[in-house]
């Protein structure tokens, strides 16, 4: 029960475009190929996909959406596999 007393918190807003896209980005971050060198079993496949692509291919990007008390981070990967090529 509330009394007179306690003040609720005013709710946390976060703006959905209507394309989906979320505003008001408060930060990010970014990884490469080459960040991600030791992460993948196959090294030689991993080498190929750089060789390819180039070490500074975009592999992912996480954005974070920050209010006082609600934190969302999104992430958009690059479209892409590291593996052996099909014969």
């Amino acid at each position: 029960m509330l009394t007179s007393h306690h003040v609720l918190p005013e709710p946390d807003r976060l703006t959905i475009g209507a394309d989906g896209v979320l505003t008001g980005r408060t930060g990010q971050y970014v990884k490469v190929l080459r960040d991600l060198a030791g992460v993948y079993h196959d090294a030689d496949a991993f080498r190929t996909a750089v060789d390819v692509r180039g070490q500074d291919q975009v592999a992912y990007r996480v954005e974070e959406h920050r209010t006082r008390r609600t934190r969302v981070r999104t992430t958009q990967s690059s479209v892409g596999r590291v593996e052996w090529p099909s014969s």
